[in-house]
C-alpha cells in the first residue's frame, strides 16, 4: 500500500508535459526504485511460499537477473555472487515465483554451506542443453522425455557434503543447520517435479557442491505479450467507486482519476462502500481492496453483485492474481490489478473494464 502511493505519485507527475529534464530523470529514478521494491516484495512473497501455481511463458535467465537484488540481500557479505547467464534461451512454461523460490532456496543453501566469517563464491549460470535417450535414463530414471532442455545450475566453494548427507538433503525437515525451515529442498524437488523437471547434484567434502536442474523448454515458441494499450474511458458518465481502506491508497487514486477527468467515490470500508453503492445509481465500476479489516474485499464482492449483478468490479491486492482469485470461484471478477500500480496501469485497466462493460450493452 505504502508503495502503491509511492509508485502512483510519482507516475502521475511524470505524466505532466511541463515537467523540466532534471526533475524528469530524478522521479524515472523514483518509479524504478519503486518497481525494484515491488519486485523484491513478490519475490520475498515466493520465497516464504506464499506464492500460487500459475504457468507461463517464462525466460528464465530473465527470471534470475530480476532475482539478482534479493541474492546479494540474502547472502552474507563475505559471499560473492557470479552469473553467467545465456541469452535468448528458450522459453519454459513455468510459475514464476514458484521458480524464484528454487532460484532463492539454492542459493541461500549454498551460501550457508560457505559459512560466515569464511569468503568464497556462489555462481549462477543459465544455459540450453539437449538431453538424448541415455542422458534422461541416468538423470532421472526415464520420467523425463528427450529434447531440449534449460538447465540452471547453482555451484559453491564451500565445505561439500557426505554421502549420508548427500543421501537424505530431499527429505522433508531434514537439515544440517539450527536454525532453517527444513523444508527448503524438499520444497524445491517437489516444484522441480510438478514443471517436469529433474535435479541433479555433485558434491564432495572440502570441494563444494552443484546443483544442476533440468527444465523442459517449451514449444510455444512466442513470448507472452503484453495488453495493448487501452485509452482512458471518456470522462463522461463515468464514476469510479474506490473502496480501500489504506487513506495513501485512496489519495493516490484520487489524484490519478481527477487528472483524467473522471469522477470517483471514496469508501474506507466494504459497508461503507456498500452504503454508497446503493445511494449512487450511477456508479460505472468499482476498485475493490481485496484485505480490509471488517467486511473482507470477497464478502463485499458478493453483496455488491447481489445489487448490481452486471457492475464491473476491479479486485485490487499486493497478492498475486492467482492467489487472491480462489477466493473467488465461480464468481466473474471484471479484472484484477496488483499492488503497487502506476497511473497508467490503473488508467488502463478502468478504461478496458469500462469499454468492455458499454460494448456489452
Amino acid at each position: 500500500n505504502l508503495l502503491t502511493g509511492i509508485l502512483g505519485n510519482a507516475s502521475l507527475v511524470l505524466d505532466s508535459p511541463d515537467l523540466i529534464a532534471s526533475d524528469r530523470e530524478k522521479l524515472e529514478f523514483v518509479v524504478t526504485a519503486s518497481e525494484r521494491a515491488a519486485d523484491l516484495t513478490r519475490q520475498m512473497l515466493a520465497y516464504a511460499g506464499k506464492g500460487r501455481y500459475e504457468t507461463r511463458a517464462v525466460e528464465l535467465s530473465s527470471l534470475v537477473r530480476e532475482t539478482a537484488d534479493l541474492m546479494h540481500t540474502l547472502l552474507p557479505k563475505t559471499v560473492r555472487v557470479h552469473t553467467e547467464l545465456a541469452d535468448d534461451l528458450p522459453w519454459i512454461e513455468a510459475d514464476p515465483s514458484q521458480l524464484q523460490q528454487v532460484i532463492m532456496n539454492l542459493v541461500i543453501n549454498a551460501g550457508e554451506a560457505i559459512g560466515e566469517p569464511r569468503s568464497g563464491t556462489v555462481s549462477v549460470h543459465t544455459r540450453e542443453c539437449t538431453l538424448g535417450e541415455s542422458d534422461v535414463a541416468a538423470l532421472d530414471r526415464g520420467e523425463l522425455a528427450p529434447g531440449t532442455y534449460i538447465l540452471l545450475e547453482v555451484t559453491d566453494t564451500g565445505c561439500g557434503m557426505t554421502p549420508e548427507v548427500l543421501a537424505r538433503i530431499f527429505d522433508p525437515f531434514f537439515t544440517t543447520k539450527f536454525t532453517g525451515r527444513g523444508l527448503g529442498l524438499a520444497a524445491v524437488l517437489g516444484i522441480i517435479k510438478s514443471h517436469r523437471g529433474t535435479i541433479q547434484v555433485q558434491t564432495a567434502v572440502g570441494q563444494g557442491s552443484g546443483f544442476r536442474v533440468y527444465l523442459p523448454a517449451t514449444a510455444r515458441a512466442a513470448r507472452p505479450v503484453s495488453e495493448s494499450a487501452v485509452p482512458a474511458p471518456a470522462a463522461d458518465n463515468v464514476r469510479v467507486l474506490v473502496v480501500d481502506d489504506e487513506e495513501v491508497v485512496r489519495a493516490t487514486t484520487r489524484a490519478v482519476l481527477e487528472r483524467r477527468g473522471l469522477e470517483a467515490l471514496f469508501a474506507a470500508s466494504g459497508e461503507e462502500g456498500l452504503r454508497l453503492l446503493t445511494e449512487h445509481k450511477d456508479i460505472s465500476v468499482v476498485l475493490l481492496d481485496m484485505m480490509m479489516p471488517g467486511m473482507s474485499g470477497d464478502e463485499a464482492f458478493k453483496r455488491m453483485r447481489e445489487i448490481r449483478p452486471d457492475l464491473p468490479i476491479i479486485v485490487s491486492s499486493g497478492y498475486g492474481e492467482s492467489q487472491v482469485m480462489q477466493y473467488f470461484l465461480g464468481s466473474n471478477v471484471s479484472a484484477f490489478i496488483q499492488k503497487p500500480y502506476t497511473s497508467a496501469a490503473l488508467i488502463q485497466k478502468i478504461g478496458g473494464v469500462v469499454a468492455r462493460s458499454r460494448a456489452a450493452v
